[in-house]
């Protein structure tokens, strides 16, 4: 069986019997909102496949939905941007939209922050994965923020030596960049990374061909992935192209899942992290 048949099938069997999927096929692996769009996203983006239990996928995403509009991680849990956003996501990828939309806009216009930023909820400080989370959910049901130019502004801000912020007074590194490029580009900003970044980034680069989040730190999948993230955009290669490659095949396990450093466990959230790396690579070839 070829490596992307195997894939295939290690995500497809992540679904549990209620519909949602779990970070890995184990029993004990709850279904939860981020583990699903992984799993979604993954066999979509990657394969044009759907899970084996469309339906049932739907229906447990649903009721992932609070009577605020927002989602929570699991059914009765509390309403949170992330989740709200993933959630929005693997829907919109399986074709369907969720029940009151003019409730979920209004739920994720709720957590903006006077200083322009997003919290993960209403009442919560602003921090860049939030401001993705937000924008992000919000681009997907067809609204746009109230106003775009505070969250730029609110973006530039968490500038710093080592990239973006995750929040005032926070420390950078090469995932919060990443996000923060992305609030930029939803908002209609120029998300071009800046020769700063660029270089940055380049420095984050280990001898294994992994990133880590700063500089001197060890690689793994979701620092790689960010990295590669920020580098497409410009179309520039890692300084060590092939060692790259070599990190993200290393962290591919014989079951066609992904760790997040070689030799880890398979799981869902990082077998979308190293397709994308592979996607970005071939691309960047």
């Amino acid at each position: 069986m070829d490596t992307d048949k195997k894939t295939i099938e290690w995500l497809k069997v992540c679904q549990n019997p209620d519909g949602g999927f779990g970070n890995s096929p184990v029993s004990n692996s709850i279904s939860a909102v981020d583990y699903t769009v992984a799993a979604v996203a993954s066999l979509s983006e990657f394969y044009s496949e759907e899970p084996d239990e469309k339906e049932k996928c739907i229906t447990w995403l649903k009721s992932c939905q609070n009577p605020d509009g927002g989602f929570g991680r699991i059914p009765k849990d509390t309403s949170f941007a992330d989740y709200t956003c993933s959630a929005l996501a693997a829907l919109y990828t399986l074709g369907v939209y969720p029940k009151n939309i003019s409730k979920i806009i209004l739920w994720l216009k709720s957590c903006q922050n006077p200083n322009g930023g997003f919290g993960r909820a209403q009442g919560e400080i602003s921090d860049a994965d939030s401001c993705a989370s937000c924008v992000s959910g919000l681009s997907i049901v067809g609204e746009k923020p109230d106003d775009p130019y505070r969250i730029i502004k609110y973006i530039h801000s968490l500038k710093c030596p080592q990239g973006y912020m995750s929040s005032a007074g926070g420390k950078g590194n090469i995932e919060y960049a990443a996000l923060a490029l992305t609030v930029l580009e939803t908002c209609g900003a120029d998300a071009s990374p800046t020769n700063e970044l660029i270089n940055f980034t380049l420095s984050c680069q280990n001898a294994d061909g992994g990133f880590g989040e700063v500089p001197k730190r060890p690689s793994n999948i979701d620092y790689t992935y960010s990295a590669l993230d920020i580098l497409y955009r410009t179309g520039r290669k890692p300084n060590d192209y092939e060692k790259c490659t070599e990190f993200v095949n290393s962290c591919r396990n014989k079951d066609g899942g992904f760790g997040w450093i070689s030799g880890a466990d398979s799981r869902v959230e990082y077998t979308y992290y190293g397709l994308s790396c592979v996607n970005y690579l071939e691309v960047l070839r």
